[in-house]
């Protein structure tokens, strides 16, 4: 993660959610930061389609509002693309503005509940939403679309991230397309404000159409934020063509176990494979300090991941890598990565974090 700032904020929720349900503080940061690396993925796949298309044709220059962005866990991969000078960050907590202002240099404002009661001058090429249009009820969620939609310069996208009904385990979506429940992962926020949204394209097509105008050209992108959210997009323009725009989603995987015992045996391992089974993992990279220490492919069983993910593709998805003779005390604090090439060209980076995040204590079973 070369040029990217890595302090994180001790009240950061995201950090504090990902420790809960692991039991190694290091993994729990790994997987903090490759979530942020994912989320700003997106993000630049957007940019760099819109700066093809419109102005600023330099996107290190292009106006963008990082929105409902926490302490910043994407936020501090995205300065390291586009001049600081130009990214605002908001939040509903003010104290999660100040530290992304002093510690990334960017601009920001602090949010609210009531869409009405932000003041910003500021208009943007792009806005990206997050995991916040997940959460809110209805009559927030269409408020806070129009708000922001506001927001943009005239040829401004809004990129956004929702829960699509098939995310709702079973339970009955609304006749409308929308389901909203009271529930949530959040520690501090009201639950009736902040809960747990499913909705559909239909329920967006027919929202798009009541807040902007019959025919208001929106784009969706099935699992393309962390393979869980669908993101949509939506300009300020009403005669923009989404049609050039194209995702391809990214490997998938994950690491389960990552050790170095005192013999000074590293040891790293977990699962690995693809969305779509017309393409496959052609390498899985290893590296210490930017230096290549192994090259695999997954091939051992992992049942689990086929049952629990659905997908019989993925049976045999397993990945295990060992290296003994790691002089503790001389390499500790070496940078471990794991990056995934896949055959669709996509390259999706799988761990990064320090050797020595392995010394990190066992967290309880939360």
């Amino acid at each position: 993660m070369k040029g990217v700032i890595s302090t994180i904020h001790p009240q950061d929720e995201m950090l504090i959610n990902a420790m809960a349900g692991l039991k190694n503080e290091g993994l729990a940061k790994a997987v903090y930061f490759r979530q942020g690396y994912e989320i700003n993925q997106t993000l630049q796949t957007v940019l760099d389609w819109k700066v093809q298309h419109s102005v600023p044709k330099d996107k290190s220059h292009a106006h963008v509002l990082d929105f409902a962005c926490g302490y910043g866990r994407a936020t501090r991969f995205l300065v390291a693309e586009v001049n600081p000078g130009n990214v605002w960050a908001s939040d509903i907590y003010a104290e999660a503005v100040e530290f992304q202002k002093a510690t990334f240099g960017v601009n920001g404002f602090v949010s609210h509940h009531n869409p009405d009661a932000i003041v910003c001058d500021q208009r943007f090429d792009l806005i990206f939403v997050a995991s916040l249009f997940t959460h809110l009820p209805q009559d927030r969620f269409e408020d806070w679309l129009k708000k922001l939609h506001s927001l943009l310069k005239p040829d401004g996208v809004v990129a956004f991230s929702v829960h699509d009904q098939t995310l709702a385990h079973g339970r009955a979506i609304n006749d409308n397309g929308f389901l909203f429940l009271a529930e949530s992962e959040s520690r501090s926020l009201d639950k009736n404000e902040y809960g747990s949204t499913y909705v559909t394209e239909g329920y967006l097509q027919d929202a798009v159409a009541r807040l902007f105008g019959k025919g208001w050209p929106l784009k969706r992108n099935p699992l393309a934020l962390c393979g869980s959210h669908d993101v949509y997009l939506i300009s300020r323009n009403a005669v923009e063509d989404f049609s050039s725009f194209v995702y391809v989603l990214p490997p998938v995987g994950y690491v389960d176990w990552f050790s170095l015992s005192d013999e000074g045996v590293f040891r790293i391992g977990g699962w690995a494979g693809e969305h779509n089974d017309q393409f496959a993992i052609d390498s899985l990279v290893v590296s210490i300090n930017g230096k290549v220490v192994s090259r695999l492919k997954p091939g051992l069983p992992r049942a689990d991941v086929a049952r629990v993910l659905g997908k019989q593709s993925l049976a045999h998805s397993g990945w295990d890598f060992s290296l003994s003779g790691i002089d503790k005390e001389r390499q500790a604090d070496e940078v471990v990565e794991v990056t995934l090439n896949s055959t669709s060209g996509k390259v999706a980076l799988l761990h990064s974090s320090l050797l020595a995040d392995t010394a990190l204590p066992v967290l309880p079973v939360a």
